[in-house]
């Protein structure tokens, strides 16, 4: 029979029917056991302390929330399998556990638990792995890029998400930051009679902004700034034509001249572009002006034709509307041949000297810029040695222009008497030298040409020196100045004529032996040919035998072949 408990006042109770063990009476309490004796309970108390409220009730927080699969549990040690919790209603974590994600932060689409509630609604925008902006701010040194608010992710590549930006937007941003290019000296000239011409400059230190406002420079003023090429419209006579001029990064200064146009009025503008595609520009501040297309063709060409027509040989010329460069051809006049000498008086036994050739008259060209309406005056000399070298005078002597004539044939005297010798002329491009009498027969020399010197032969004169530079003209391609050959031996023995030709003229005429040297073609200032027997300086005897030197030239043109023959001169003289 098990024991029994006695109660005061009277009963009893049967300890065998208390189950109650101290596992099961929270710690601190006592109780009655099977046993009779009073024990004390060993439950624990897992009330942490950490509490709050919500809605009126109390509530206990664990810290210890955890994942546990596809859960989030609140875990308990193997020492809390068991325990009692007092004063509360409710279980629970906190917040600062749960997360403290918000809804702004969370990619639309998903949901999330965290302080802010259970199981909410992201709202942040999902912009995949590209979104477009055309939002920029340019700084001090660098360009800000304003993207759309929202997540970004890899592409199906595994490429890095990725901004897009449109032409647009990139030219926006560069010009901002380095500046468009700006034109500055824009000139229109009339250099050719249906063409327009023009020049100018990219700014070195002013540029504009995208806006086209002034430009704010953030680094320095020692460039220009961006330009991929320029385009011309230009109207005339009712009709418009465009042009692009590309841009060349090794240069600022430009030049352009139009295709065939209608004279008249014509009004160009340029306007300089970033290029951002095959139809795509971004223009500049674009700069125009007008002109008045005449016809500027015209020459003026003065040659000697002796002291008769000297009235011909000195005038005045007023410059033509439109006209703004002229070329010039100036040549002096070339010197006469020598004649033949008679060595002896034997008539079947005679000896003849060939005369030196004449000389080509000094050649000059070249290239002035003068003023519509402006004053010029030409002089040319009746023949050689007579009225000063040739002459133009430009304005009140703006400029002035001389070209000398050939040189004489040289001669020695011999008492009284001035004799021939086989010594040629110098000048423009010298004569050929005479065949001398000595060790039997000779050839005269052939006659420089193209400012070179004259030839020389054995046993013969002196040949002339030439100016050493070209004497072809690069407007005209007329070759002047040419020096004249030399006169050739004629020889008598036994009755027997021997004749040896005179040199052949270097541009000039040839020489002779036997007959008359030839003369030199008038206006191109050319050396006459030294003269042989007939043109012996024999007292009493014989006709002259030397050819005659041409009168020289002045030549001005202006107009299309002008500018063409001198374009890269004129357009830097165009630039300034």
């Amino acid at each position: 029979m098990g024991k029994v408990l006695m109660r005061p006042g009277g009963g009893s109770s049967d300890l065998d029917a208390i189950t109650a063990k101290a596992s099961d009476v929270l710690a601190g309490k006592a109780f009655v056991g099977s046993d009779g004796e009073i024990q004390s309970g060993t439950i624990p108390d897992f009330t942490t302390n950490k509490q709050g409220t919500a809605g009126g009730k109390t509530i206990q927080l664990f810290d210890n929330l955890e994942k546990d699969g596809s859960n989030l549990v609140l875990k308990v040690t193997d020492g809390m399998k068991t325990g009692y919790i007092k004063n509360t209603d409710v279980l629970g974590i906190s917040g600062e556990t749960a997360g403290n994600a918000v809804a702004k932060n969370v990619v639309v689409g998903n949901t999330f638990t965290s302080a802010a509630g259970v199981k909410l609604e992201g709202v942040l925008p999902n912009n995949s792995n590209s979104k477009k902006s055309d939002t920029i701010e340019v700084k001090q040194d660098v360009v800000l890029v304003r993207i759309p608010n929202g997540a970004y992710f890899n592409g199906a590549d595994g490429k890095d998400p990725s901004i897009e930006l449109s032409k647009l937007t990139v030219a926006k941003m560069a010009t901002d930051m380095f500046g468009l290019s700006v034109i500055t000296n824009f000139r229109l000239a009339q250099l050719y009679s249906n063409r327009v011409s023009m020049t100018w400059r990219l700014s070195p230190d002013e540029r504009l902004s995208y806006d086209k406002s002034t430009f704010v420079d953030r680094n320095t003023k020692t460039r220009h700034g961006l330009c991929t090429g320029f385009k011309i419209d230009i109207t005339a006579g009712g009709q418009s034509t465009t042009s692009i001029v590309p841009y060349n990064p090794n240069t600022s200064i430009y030049d352009y001249t139009s295709d065939i146009i209608p004279q008249g009025n014509v009004t160009v503008i340029i306007t300089p572009f970033i290029s951002l595609g095959l139809n795509e520009k971004l223009y500049g501040a674009m700069q125009q002006q007008s002109i008045v297309l005449n016809n500027i063709n015209g020459s003026l060409s003065i040659a000697d034709r002796g002291p008769t027509h000297a009235a011909q040989n000195d005038g005045q010329m007023t410059v033509p509307a439109g006209v703004r460069y002229m070329a010039y051809v100036m040549v002096g006049h070339g010197s006469n041949g020598s004649d033949g000498r008679l060595f002896t008086h034997n008539h079947s036994d005679d000896s003849y000297m060939g005369g030196g050739g004449g000389a080509g008259g000094k050649f000059k060209e070249g290239l002035i810029k003068v003023t519509p309406g402006e004053t010029i005056s030409y002089h040319l000399p009746v023949m050689m040695g007579y009225g000063g070298p040739g002459t133009i005078v430009v304005g009140n002597n703006r400029i002035v222009l001389t070209v000398e004539d050939a040189g004489y044939v040289p001669y020695y005297r011999s008492g009284n008497d001035d004799l021939n010798t086989p010594d040629a002329a110098s000048g423009g491009s010298g004569g050929g030298a005479g065949a001398s009498q000595n060790e039997g027969f000779r050839f005269g020399g052939k006659g420089g040409s193209d400012g070179s010197s004259g030839q020389s032969v054995q046993y013969g004169g002196s040949p002339g020196t030439g100016q050493g530079t070209t004497t072809r003209s690069k407007l005209t391609g007329v070759l002047y100045a040419g020096g004249g050959g030399g006169g050739g031996t004629y020889y008598i023995r036994n009755g027997q004529p021997f004749v040896n030709n005179g040199g052949d003229g270097g541009g000039g005429a040839g020489g002779s032996a036997d007959g008359s040297a030839l003369n030199a073609t008038i206006g191109l200032g050319a050396g006459g040919g030294g003269g042989g027997r007939y043109g012996a300086n024999i007292l009493y005897r014989g006709s002259r035998g030397a050819g005659s030197g041409s009168c020289g030239c002045i030549y001005l043109e202006w107009g299309d072949r002008v500018t063409e023959t001198y374009k890269n001169e004129i357009m830097a003289m165009e630039r300034g």
